[in-house]
């Protein structure tokens, strides 16, 4: 699907974050591939925290989102470590490997 493939970095905070994954270019827009799937009461879905996964590394990759259990398509990457007041709130599922 490749749904973030060209997308902005619309939001970028030296030594905090860069935001990305909104194909609108807006920064406000952005669908969950599940409403690909469901159709429109799938656009969001629920955040996914796992207490073993922390914004403890620059290069975490995780989900922003517009509200509680909001998540769509847009995700950011952190550029410094230990961003832990962002921990269980925000979906982790990756980490850059090299590059950042």
């Amino acid at each position: 699907m490749k749904y973030s493939n060209g997308c902005l970095f619309r939001k970028v905070e030296k030594d905090f974050w860069a935001q990305t994954g909104d194909p609108t270019g807006t920064g406000t827009g952005g669908d969950s591939v599940y409403k690909f799937l469901y159709g429109d009461q799938a656009r969001f879905f629920y955040a996914e925290i796992r207490p073993e996964l922390r914004h403890s590394k620059t290069g975490t990759v995780a989900m922003a989102s517009a509200g509680e259990n909001c998540n769509a398509s847009q995700f950011y990457i952190t550029l410094r470590d230990d961003v832990d007041y962002l921990d269980d709130k925000h979906t982790v599922f990756r980490m850059v490997a090299e590059g950042c």
